[in-house]
């Protein structure tokens, strides 16, 4: 595990007095309006030790630098910004008086789940939670340093691809209740095998353990239930036949109308696609619930949650419907996605399938299975399309089922080819964040919108 370094109390001090000043950390000059704090971190191509004389020009009340050079009243020099970062982080967790700081983690629904436990908590309590995806060793200290000390609830998205990282970034934010999601064969690349996104994962559940109160289980998945049977503190179930919150899909075509049998009745629509989606809702109603939300206001504020960009996007476009879900793709995510698909559009569809990343040598079975899934759910007016080079490896088969392939969503002839499927009265576009397939999105927006 990564080592989160004490700072010594004078450094510590002089942070403390900068940052107060500031309305905001930032790593990016970009974000700079006038009074941020800008913290110079090392970049894959550059250092931000480069963008400090532009931050304070920009109106950044200061910078936490590691070149001497640029020492002066409002920039502090430190050996190494981003540890510094980590630790500064960790101490200032310490003040962050909250009722709870809510971890979640899962191979999928992460961000969903966490934007929507924000948004019912919302409904009684000041509540903070990352902006944009920050769930990293960057974006989880980030989103610390940007909390008011006197929030009521601080929920963080914690992502890793490594054994480790999420223990790391526990010590950082020190949760008092947790959450896994799922867990599927996500970034089988850098855990080695599933088995290690299992150990990975399940970090939560121990940090929990010894130094939380509370995990919430999804009681459906047979795994989590598994994994957490052995921990002793408090846990709160949910789940469709049992558990402290039940619930259960009404209706799915094309939002979801979810009923909740326990504690108590209630029937409620939202604006949420994917039958997958229920478990991401139940986890947002047991965590509302336990901390005094009244269930018609749990409901009320699920009702109005609007869905994260780019994740489970049901979107009219004139007589179209695009499902857009590509932020992210693994094997289990891509599979549950296009189940609900296919139960919401029978026929005249077109699958637009970008290919998934970090699967290591398991990727060519794992691609392979979910084409043999949509070769298996296809009708003689669909069309598929797959982007990207993972793809490749599979051309026999694609070629043999009359699949059209392309390296990249920016590639030209793919673009123009677009048009030429207006009359697909549902499409699918799903696949891993690299793909970029927002382009996809856009031209299809551009083409198809009346």
């Amino acid at each position: 595990m990564l080592r989160i370094e004490k700072l010594n109390s004078e450094l510590l001090n002089k942070i403390y007095v900068l940052h107060k000043q500031s309305r905001k950390v930032v790593f990016d000059t970009r974000e700079i309006r006038g009074g941020e704090l800008f913290w110079a971190l090392p970049g894959t191509k550059t250092h931000g030790n480069q963008y400090v004389n532009e931050a304070l020009s920009k109106g950044a009340v200061g910078a936490i630098s590691s070149d001497p050079t640029l020492s002066r009243e409002n920039v502090i020099i430190v050996s190494d910004t981003l540890k510094t970062l980590q630790s500064y982080a960790s101490w200032y967790r310490s003040r962050i008086r909250a009722k709870a700081i809510i971890g979640i983690t899962g191979s999928s629904g992460k961000t969903t789940t966490r934007a929507l436990t924000t948004h019912v908590l919302s409904g009684l309590y000041k509540v903070s939670q990352p902006e944009k995806n920050y769930n990293n060793h960057i974006g989880v200290p980030i989103t610390i340093l940007n909390t008011p000390e006197d929030i009521d609830f601080l929920v963080l998205e914690l992502g890793a691809n490594h054994i480790g990282e999420i223990e790391f970034l526990c010590h950082i934010a020190r949760p008092t209740e947790g959450l896994i999601t799922n867990i599927g064969r996500a970034h089988l690349e850098g855990f080695g095998s599933f088995e290690g996104v299992i150990k990975a994962k399940t970090e939560l559940y121990r940090w929990i353990d010894s130094y939380g109160k509370t995990l919430y289980v999804n009681c459906d998945d047979q795994l989590l239930i598994t994994q957490s049977s052995i921990i002793k503190t408090n846990k709160i179930y949910y789940g469709t036949k049992k558990g402290k919150v039940i619930g259960k899909i009404v209706s799915a075509n094309p939002f979801l109308n979810i009923g909740i049998k326990k504690p108590a009745d209630i029937t409620f629509f939202t604006q949420l696609s994917g039958k997958y989606n229920l478990y991401n809702i139940l986890a947002a109603v047991s965590i509302g619930l336990k901390h005094g939300i009244p269930l018609r206001l749990v409901a009320q504020r699920i009702s109005t949650f609007q869905p994260v960009e780019m994740r489970s996007n049901l979107i009219k476009l004139g007589k179209n419907w695009l499902w857009f879900d590509a932020y992210n793709a693994n094997p289990d995510s891509m599979l549950e996605s296009l189940k609900s698909f296919a139960e919401f559009a029978k026929q005249n569809r077109l699958f637009i399938i970008g290919s998934m990343k970090e699967l290591g040598k398991e990727s060519l079975q794992l691609h392979r299975k979910i084409l043999d899934f949509v070769l298996r759910i296809k009708n003689n007016d669909d069309e598929i399309i797959c982007v990207g080079r993972e793809w490749k490896d599979l051309m026999y088969v694609l070629q043999k089922n009359h699949i059209k392939w392309f390296d990249s969503a920016n590639n030209k002839d793919f673009l123009n080819s677009l048009s030429q499927y207006k009359d697909k009265q549902y499409i699918f576009v799903k696949g891993s964040r690299e793909n970029r397939l927002e382009v996809v999105a856009n031209k299809l927006r551009e083409l198809f919108s009346d």
